[in-house]
Formats: structure tokens, sequence, C-alpha cells
């Protein structure tokens, strides 16, 4: 199909996207305890996206205003630095 995919971080304040958006949640909020308690580490959410065109992932990831970080792969995460530097500087 030519599609592509990467790996996101989703933070809380943009959790709604894996109801509303083509994301495919692969862990969700990491806890740690000592076995008695656990208390939340993050309300982080680990998500694939497919994708097919490098630009319009950028520009998606940019819409979220910082809330959503791709961790891989490497060259989408440094396109999404550099759009938003250019944004930065523009605006």
């Amino acid at each position: 199909t030519g599609l592509a995919t990467a790996l996101l971080l989703i933070g809380p304040q943009a959790a709604w996207v894996v109801d509303t958006e083509p994301v495919a949640v692969v862990e969700a909020a990491a806890s740690a305890g000592d076995g008695d308690s656990v208390e939340p580490v993050s309300n982080d959410i680990t998500a694939t996206i497919d994708y097919a065109s490098i630009d319009w992932l950028v520009r998606w990831v940019l819409g979220f205003g910082g809330a959503i970080t791709v961790l891989e792969p490497a060259e989408i995460r440094q396109a999404v630095r550099e759009a938003a530097r250019k944004r930065r500087r523009a605006g």
C-alpha cells in the first residue's frame, strides 16, 4: 500500500486523539510501584500511525502544538523539529 508507520508519544492533553484519529495504541500510561501501591508515572500514550506522506505527518503532528512527539523514525522527528523552528521564526 506504500504506507509507512511512525511511533508517537501522545501527551495527556491530546489523549482524545486515540478515539478520533487513525492511531493504534501500543502502550498507555506507565505505572510504577513497590508491589503494594501503584502510582502513575506518566499519562502519556505510545501509539503508531500509518502515513503515506512525510509532509502530511509533519503538519499533522505540528497541529497538536507539542502534545504529540514522533519517537520513530528519527528522520520524521527531525523534520518536525525543523518545521517547528521555522514556524517560531516566522511567527
